[in-house]
């Protein structure tokens, strides 16, 4: 998903000076992405590998 999109849907509102995202919140939300990606993926192969 878009971080820019996401942003204007849930924190635009809350603020009346700023028009786009920040850099840290750009590589904060695409950061916790790929980590959640990755827990996702070790969730899934945990159990497989310990059988």
């Amino acid at each position: 998903m878009k971080p820019d999109l996401v942003w204007k849907l849930t924190e635009e509102w809350k603020s009346y000076r700023a028009d786009e995202p920040s850099a840290f919140y750009l590589k904060v939300t695409k950061l916790g992405g790929v980590l959640f990606a990755l827990c996702g993926v070790c969730g899934i192969l945990l159990p497989l590998i310990l059988e």
